[in-house]
């Protein structure tokens, strides 16, 4: 995605003011001697995070998942994930 974004130089005569303005549209990637910086706007929630959902239906979707794993063989599957992590996720190397 870094190589789709607008990328701006920045020296002693740019204008914050118009970086930020232009940030608001879509993110900027700055750039002065070696370094490189994001400028995104910051979304924020504002509000109540509940405002505007049906509590009641988010309850039932919950109350379906309860004891979903209870089947799980926990000492299996920390055992399993013991064995892969062992072999690991490259495969040998060939000569």
């Amino acid at each position: 995605m870094v190589d789709t974004l607008k990328h701006v130089h920045v020296d002693e005569q740019t204008d914050l003011g118009d970086l930020l303005e232009e940030a608001r549209q879509q993110p900027l990637i700055l750039g002065r001697n070696d370094a490189r910086y994001r400028l995104m706007r910051e979304v924020s929630r504002t509000g109540d995070l509940t405002e505007g959902r049906d509590l009641a239906a988010d309850r039932k979707r919950l109350e379906k998942l309860v004891g979903v794993w209870s089947d799980i063989d926990t000492d299996s599957m920390i055992e399993m994930l013991y064995r892969a992590r062992a072999l690991g996720s490259k495969p040998p190397i060939q000569p």
